[in-house]
C-alpha cells in the first residue's frame, strides 16, 4: 500500500476515531518495553556506544537519537506490514474458531512470560554480534537501531508477538504500519530525551523492582486480552464476561484497581509462594476487567436503540431445513429483495460488520427495503453446513442477496467487513433506491 492510499485511510479511521485508541495503547506498550528490564538497562550503554558523551550540542544528540530511533521504525513498521500482509493472504481464516483459540493460547503464553513463569533466552553469542552492530555517530546509531528490537527480545518480544498478531487478524496494512510506527516511537521515546539532554543519563532512576512491575501490567493486559479471544469461541465464558459487565462500570474499575494493587506491592522476599499466588490473582483479576470492558463495548450494539425498526429472521441450527428458502420465497411474493447475513458470535469481524455498517444511518435506512435474513453459524448443524456450502461461504462474515424475483445476484457478494459507505453501494447494486 502506497502513501498516496495509505494516508487518507488513516484520515477516515481518525475520523471515525476507531484507531486513535490503538494507537495509544501502542505508543504505550513501546514506552513500557522500554522501560522494561531487558530494555531500560541499555538505554546508557547504547547511548554511550553512539557517542552521547562526545554530543556538540542538544541539537547533534537529538539528531544522532533520531536516527537510532529511525532504525527502530524501519524494522518494526516493515514487520508490521508483514504480518498485515500474511493476514491478508490468510484471509478470513482468523475468524474460524479454531484459530481464535489458538491465538487465545498464544496471548496466554505470552502474558506468563511477561508474568516471569518462563523467559524467552536468546543465545549469547548471537547477542553479543548484535551488540556490535553500529557504532559512533548517525549511521552507527541507525545501524544499532535496526537490531535494537532483537537484542531486547527477552522483554519486546512477548510485546510484539502480541501487537503482531492483533495485526495480522486486522489483515490492513495500514493498521499494521501506523500501529508500528507508534510502538517504535514510544520505545524511542527514552532514547531521544536523554540522547538529546545527555546530561539527564546521570539522573535516570536506578534500576530495580519497578521494572519487573511494568513486566507484570503488560502481562496482565495480554491475559485479558486472551480472555476475551477465548470469550468468542465459549459462549459461557463470553457471559461470565458480560455479566461482570453488567454490573457497571465502577465495580469493574475497582476490580481493575485490586489487581493492579496486587500486582505492584511486592510481600517479603522470603514469602515466594504467597507471592506467586499474589502475582496470579492479580493478574487475574486485572484481565476478567479488561476482557469485561472490552465485551461491555461489544455489547453496547445490543442495548443500543436501533435508527430503523428492522426485523431480523433468525436461521440457527435448531431450524427447519426449508426456513431459508421459505423466506426467500416470502420476499419474492412481497416484491423485497433478501439479504442473508452468515454471522457467528465467536466472529469479530461479524460483530464490527453489525456495529459499524449495519447499524449506520444510511445503510439502516436502506436497509428497511430488505427481507433481512441471518444465518447464525455459532452452533453448526447439517443444515448450516450445507447452507454455507450453498452458498459457498468460505469465512464469516458473508453476505449474499436475491433481488426482489428471487435471483441470486452473484456479484454483490460480501466477505469480511466493509464500510458503511461501500455497503451502501452493493446495497443500491442489488436494490436501486427509488
Amino acid at each position: 500500500m502506497n502513501s498516496t492510499t495509505m494516508l487518507p485511510h488513516f484520515q477516515q479511521a481518525l475520523n471515525n476515531q476507531e484507531i486513535i485508541i490503538p494507537l495509544l495503547l501502542s505508543l504505550l506498550a513501546g514506552l513500557f518495553s522500554a522501560l522494561s528490564p531487558c530494555v531500560y538497562p541499555l538505554i546508557p550503554i547504547t547511548l554511550s556506544i553512539i557517542g552521547a558523551k562526545k554530543f556538540e550540542s542538544h541539537v547533534h544528540g537529538f539528531l544522532v537519537s533520531l536516527s537510532y530511533v529511525f532504525g527502530m521504525v524501519l524494522t518494526f513498521t516493515l514487520l508490521g506490514v508483514i504480518f498485515a500482509s500474511v493476514g491478508k493472504m490468510v484471509g478470513t481464516a482468523f475468524s474460524h474458531p479454531l484459530v481464535i483459540l489458538i491465538i487465545a493460547g498464544l496471548f496466554f503464553v505470552l502474558a506468563l512470560s511477561m508474568l516471569g513463569v518462563f523467559n524467552f533466552v536468546l543465545p549469547e553469542s548471537l547477542v553479543r554480534r548484535l551488540a556490535l552492530v553500529g557504532g559512533e555517530g548517525r549511521k552507527g546509531a541507525f545501524l544499532m537501531g535496526l537490531v535494537a528490537g532483537v537484542i531486547a527480545a527477552p522483554c519486546t518480544g512477548p510485546v510484539l508477538g502480541f501487537i503482531l498478531t492483533l495485526v495480522a487478524n486486522s489483515k490492513s496494512i495500514f493498521f499494521g504500519f501506523f500501529l508500528m510506527l507508534f510502538f517504535s516511537l514510544g520505545m524511542g521515546t527514552p532514547f531521544l530525551l536523554l540522547g538529546t539532554f545527555s546530561s539527564a543519563l546521570a539522573r535516570m532512576p536506578k534500576s530495580g523492582l519497578w521494572m519487573d512491575s511494568i513486566k507484570h501490567i503488560l502481562g496482565a493486559f495480554m491475559l485479558g486480552a486472551a480472555f476475551y479471544y477465548a470469550g468468542l469461541v465459549s459462549p459461557s465464558l463470553k457471559g461470565l464476561f458480560v455479566s461482570l459487565s453488567s454490573l457497571g462500570f465502577l465495580p469493574v474499575i475497582l476490580l481493575l484497581f485490586l489487581g493492579v494493587v496486587l500486582l505492584l506491592v511486592r510481600p517479603r522476599a522470603d514469602y515466594p509462594v504467597r507471592r506467586a499466588l499474589q502475582l496470579g490473582t492479580g493478574a487475574g483479576l486485572f484481565a476478567c476487567a479488561i476482557a469485561s470492558l472490552i465485551f461491555s463495548q461489544w455489547s453496547l450494539s445490543d442495548s443500543e436503540e436501533q435508527i430503523e425498526n428492522l426485523t431480523w429472521h433468525i436461521i440457527d441450527a435448531h431450524s427447519p431445513d426449508t426456513s431459508l428458502d421459505n423466506l426467500v420465497f416470502q420476499g419474492k411474493m412481497e416484491g423485497k429483495p433478501v439479504l442473508i447475513d452468515f454471522y457467528a458470535d465467536w466472529c469479530v469481524a461479524c460483530i464490527q460488520l453489525e456495529r459499524k455498517t449495519l447499524n449506520d444511518p444510511s445503510v439502516a435506512f436502506r436497509l428497511a427495503d430488505f427481507l433481512l435474513l441471518r444465518v447464525d453459524a455459532t452452533r453448526s448443524s447439517e443444515y448450516i453446513a450445507e447452507l454455507e456450502a450453498r452458498f459457498n461461504v468460505l469465512g464469516l462474515p458473508t453476505v449474499v442477496f436475491f433481488d426482489k424475483y428471487g435471483h441470486l445476484v452473484d456479484d454483490a457478494k460480501v466477505v469480511g467487513f466493509l464500510e458503511p459507505a461501500q455497503f451502501q453501494k452493493i446495497l443500491d447494486r442489488v436494490s436501486p433506491p427509488r
